[in-house]
């Protein structure tokens, strides 16, 4: 995340921050991304319960737990 954090700002030309300050500045300047608007959305429904959970779990499972970091 430290090397993304610099790119998301050098790219939308928005000051330093953490991606949540980032992304609500893109947003009042209008250029807010074309994620889903709404929980009600495949990424949520979908990708989380089969995507991020297993991936979770294999990494528990493994030893090598995940670090958001």
């Amino acid at each position: 995340m430290r090397l993304y954090i610099p790119k998301i700002g050098i790219s939308f030309h928005v000051p330093m921050g953490d991606v949540s300050e980032m992304n609500q500045e893109m947003d009042r300047q209008g250029r807010g991304g074309l994620g889903p608007s709404t929980i009600e959305s495949r990424y949520v429904l979908e990708d989380v319960p089969f995507g991020l959970l297993p991936t979770e779990l294999l990494g528990k499972i493994s030893g090598n737990q995940a670090n958001p970091s």
